[in-house]
This record gives C-alpha cells, structure tokens and sequence, in this order.
C-alpha cells in the first residue's frame, strides 16, 4: 500500500515532475529518431537513451 502513495506524493511534486517529464519527452524524441537513423546514430541513441534511464532512476530513488 505504501508504494502507490509514494507514487501519488512524486506526480504531487511539481519540480520533480517536471524533470520527470522532460526525461520522458526526450525518451520519447529518441525513439521516434532511431527508425531513421543511421547505425552509428543508433548506437548513441541507445547510450542516450540509457543515460535518461538512469536520470530517472535516481530521480526516484530520492
């Protein structure tokens, strides 16, 4: 029961939902870039893409 309502108290945080967000927006640009993009851009995005992982993770983890 604890755990939804830790979530609840995140998305109550303006400043930390912000970050949250943005870190979702750029995810989501991301993925939408990698269908077209070329091998070498592909493997950084994947490395992008983990490095927002990890933002978000941390983020949480606070």
């Amino acid at each position: 029961m604890d755990k939804p309502m830790n979530l609840l108290l995140l998305w109550q945080d303006d400043t930390l939902h912000a970050q949250l967000e943005l870190i979702m927006f750029k995810h989501i640009t991301l993925v939408k870039e990698f269908s077209t993009a070329s091998i070498e851009r592909k493997q950084e995005i994947i490395g992008e893409i983990e490095k927002l992982r990890h933002q978000r993770q941390s983020l949480l983890a606070e």
